[in-house]
C-alpha cells in the first residue's frame, strides 16, 4: 500500500495549496502506462530482483523495442552503465521469460538483441548505448530497472488533493497543516 505524504505548498499572500503524494517510489516513471524505477545501486541479477520485490515490484518487463526506447530516453540512461531487466532464462536455458509474469518473452526478436544474438548468457540486460539488450552472467553487477506488477501505477507519485479532514491555518508568513485525524502539525 502506497504511503501518503502530505506536501504543503505556501505562497505568502495568504494562500496555502495542500496536495497528498501518493507513490513510494522516488524518480519512478509512467512510461507506456506502466511504472518504471531505475535503481542506480550496482547488484547481481537475483540481488536485482530481490531489492525490486523489496519495494513491491519486480524486475522489469518490456513490451515492445518502442518501451525500451522509450525507457532510455525516459531515464536518461548513460551508455556506459548496463541495466537489469526481469528477462531470464533459468529454467530453460535459451527460453526467455519475464520475471513479474513467468510467461515466455515473447516479445523479444531478434531486432532486440545487440548484435542480433543472446550471447548464450541467463540474464538480460540493457545496452543503452544502442539501446539493445544482451546476457551475461547472472552474477555480473548492473543497475536495475523495478516495474510496478499487475499493470497498476500507485508507486508512480501523483499529486492529488488532501482528503479532509484537513484544515490549514496561516500564522503570519507561514502557512500551517493540520491534520484532524491524527491531531498532528
Amino acid at each position: 500500500m502506497p504511503t501518503r505524504n502530505n506536501l504543503l505548498l505556501c505562497v505568502f499572500i495568504g494562500t496555502c495549496l495542500i496536495l497528498t503524494v501518493t507513490g513510494d517510489w522516488p524518480g519512478a516513471k509512467i512510461v507506456d502506462g506502466r511504472c518504471f524505477v531505475l535503481k542506480q545501486e550496482m547488484l547481481s541479477w537475483d540481488g536485482a530482483q530481490t531489492a525490486c520485490a523489496d519495494i513491491g515490484g519486480k524486475l522489469a518487463t518490456l513490451a515492445s523495442l518502442q518501451v525500451l526506447n522509450d525507457l532510455v530516453a525516459a531515464f536518461n540512461m548513460s551508455k556506459d552503465n548496463f541495466v537489469w531487466i526481469g528477462a531470464n532464462s533459468k529454467a530453460v536455458r535459451g527460453t526467455y521469460v519475464w520475471d513479474e509474469t513467468n510467461q515466455p518473452a515473447t516479445e523479444i526478436t531478434k531486432d532486440w538483441w545487440w548484435l542480433g544474438d543472446p550471447m548464450g548468457y541467463i540474464c538480460v540486460y540493457i545496452r543503452p548505448e544502442h539501446p539493445y539488450i544482451t546476457t551475461s552472467d547472472c552474477t555480473s553487477s548492473n543497475y536495475y530497472l523495478c516495474i510496478e506488477p499487475n499493470s497498476t501505477t500507485t508507486m508512480c507519485a501523483t499529486p492529488t488533493p488532501v482528503p479532509q479532514p484537513t484544515t490549514t491555518r496561516r500564522s503570519r508568513n507561514w502557512c500551517v497543516l493540520f491534520n484532524l485525524s491524527t491531531h498532528e502539525f
